[in-house]
């Protein structure tokens, strides 16, 4: 009797203390109870396994299927290469069951003499990016050697005509992936661009590494242009401290908060591609499951399927 009643007794102070508690496991089913679901979806970019396509991107394709990632992205290049044969391309990807998550382009906005180039090669890319079912073209810049005020118009001018042509043409949108060291770096960069862009035609990528690598909290310009958010890169970043030369790493070895970045993806009710990204991993398919790993156990979110 007297170990029965021990025993109840201390079962009602657990039980309490499980109650009060606001890290307890109760606290946490409440929590994940009234949390928004994952409307988005987890796809690769497959940059780590190299450029060199085609036999980069059906490795990086072949490798993902095997990791669980539905989806891919990859250069703009590939379009070109499957000129005349988008049929073949795509019955290769639905053998590996992979779906086009986006397509990158390496673009330069803010030189009038590139109009052109930079207007065929785009139109092209979201044509095929269409045919494979996918809907975004994500623009990346190179190093930027000035950054004049003329240079923003330029760049302005460009994203507005290109953006508005490819829309019109194919329903795909546009958005810029703001690179470090580029054009578009820094939060007073995209500040300039997403204020002289339409929304209708020009809207915003991030990457939380390059975000946080330029010196910006990711979550707060996530949370200002959520709107206008249709795709977006999640790798980590480390800073440099020390002998350690830092730069970006897998996810959650480094300084982003995913979880805020995961809840506010939610709450915003974003629909589209988080593709997953490390730039110049060793091996990049044991990074893509540890990756996997660490967005399934840690961050709870959805990986395979719809």
């Amino acid at each position: 009797m007297h170990t029965r009643r021990k025993f109840l007794t201390e079962a009602s102070f657990a039980l309490a203390a499980a109650v009060a508690r606001p890290t307890s496991a109760l606290a946490r089913l409440s929590a994940a109870a009234t949390e928004p679901p994952q409307l988005f979806r987890i796809g690769y970019q497959i940059y780590s396994w190299g450029r060199y396509y085609p036999s980069a991107w059906w490795e990086a394709c072949e490798a993902c299927s095997a990791s669980g990632y539905p989806g891919i992205e990859g250069e703009y290049t590939i379009a070109t290469l499957y000129s005349g044969r988008e049929s073949e391309f795509s019955v290769r990807m639905q053998r590996y069951h992979e779906e086009l998550a986006a397509l990158y382009s390496t673009t330069d906005l803010d030189q009038p003499g590139n109009f052109y180039v930079n207007r065929h090669k785009n139109i092209q890319a979201a044509k095929f990016a269409q045919q494979q079912g996918s809907r975004v073209i994500v623009i990346g810049g190179t190093d930027a050697k000035e950054k004049t005020a003329a240079q923003f118009v330029e760049y302005a001018r460009q994203a507005n005509a290109i953006g508005k042509e490819i829309l019109e043409t194919t329903g795909v949108q546009v958005g810029v992936h703001p690179h470090f060291g580029s054009l578009v770096q820094n939060r007073d960069e995209i500040d300039r661009v997403m204020e002289s862009t339409d929304p209708r035609y020009f809207n915003l990528c991030p990457d939380v590494a390059h975000l946080a690598a330029g010196g910006m909290d990711p979550l707060d310009v996530m949370r200002k242009y959520s709107r206008r958010i249709i795709h977006v890169h999640l790798k980590d970043y480390k800073p440099a401290s020390g002998r350690d030369f830092g730069g970006f790493v897998e996810l959650g070895k480094g300084i982003i908060d995913f979880q805020g970045i995961v809840r506010e993806l939610k709450l915003s009710g974003f629909k589209g591609w988080a593709d997953v990204e490390l730039d110049g991993a060793v091996d990049p398919t044991a990074s893509a499951v540890r990756n996997r790993d660490y967005l399934t156990n840690v961050l709870h979110l959805r990986v395979g399927g719809a």
